[in-house]
């Protein structure tokens, strides 16, 4: 007779495992918001690994991603790396000066 030995998340329901990632997710973006206001850039690390989480939530359990809103807040964490990497790249063109239009924006096609 042959023992398998089993892996700890295997012995979790789908539900467990959903609910895991989802904590861990809680507390990168915790981390990610402390650290935004006090304007330390984000660990790219960090935002690789909040997209695996909720990607691996949504193949998991479709009732727990859908219950917690998982594809908006994948949504919602691209289009906040979006907005996080123009404000690096408005910031680097700001001094510059030759792409600042009138208010003081930075426009979207330096000349």
């Amino acid at each position: 007779m042959m023992t398998i030995m089993m892996h700890n998340s295997l012995d979790l329901s789908s539900r467990e495992r959903a609910q895991r990632l989802y904590n861990k997710n809680v507390k990168l973006e915790s981390k990610h918001r402390r650290s935004t206001q006090a304007r330390i850039p984000s660990d790219p690390n960090a935002w690789q690994q909040m997209q695996e989480n909720y990607e691996a939530i949504i193949l998991e359990d479709h009732a727990f991603s859908e219950q917690h809103e998982i594809e908006y807040a994948l949504w919602q964490l691209h289009y906040g790396r979006i907005e996080e990497l123009r404000g690096h790249f408005n910031a680097a063109l700001a001094p510059s000066g030759s792409a600042t239009s009138q208010g003081g924006k930075v426009s979207a096609r330096p000349e």
